[in-house]
């Protein structure tokens, strides 16, 4: 099991949101305008830990989301979790967990 960490700045507003393929079906979708996986952990306290305390300076200052997402080695991964949303504060320069910031039905951030 491998949990990756997406970074992402804002989310396009409804005006700017996206449609989903038409072959699939037509809800909408909202995406961030930025997004970047930045690695990967073989263990979530880890991965949590990373993100909350802004490893590396992972947000850079210039992102301001991240999400935590879980698969299994092999091709076509699935998620195996919920997905873990954080929100970067820059006086603090920490991130907290959150509620997601938006309705959607996105999964596989980082593939």
């Amino acid at each position: 099991m491998i949990y990756t960490v997406t970074l992402m700045d804002e989310f396009k507003d409804e005006k700017n949101a996206r449609f989903s393929s038409p072959v699939s079906h037509k809800a909408m979708y909202w995406m961030a305008d930025s997004d970047w996986t930045a690695g990967y952990f073989t263990n979530l306290d880890d991965a949590i830990n990373a993100v909350k305390n802004n490893e590396l300076d992972v947000f850079e200052h210039c992102y301001n989301y991240a999400v935590i997402e879980a698969f299994d080695e092999g091709f076509y991964p699935m998620p195996e979790m919920k997905q873990m949303w954080f929100r970067y504060d820059p006086k603090t320069d920490k991130a907290y967990e959150i509620e997601p910031p938006v309705y959607n039905q996105i999964y596989k951030y980082a593939f």
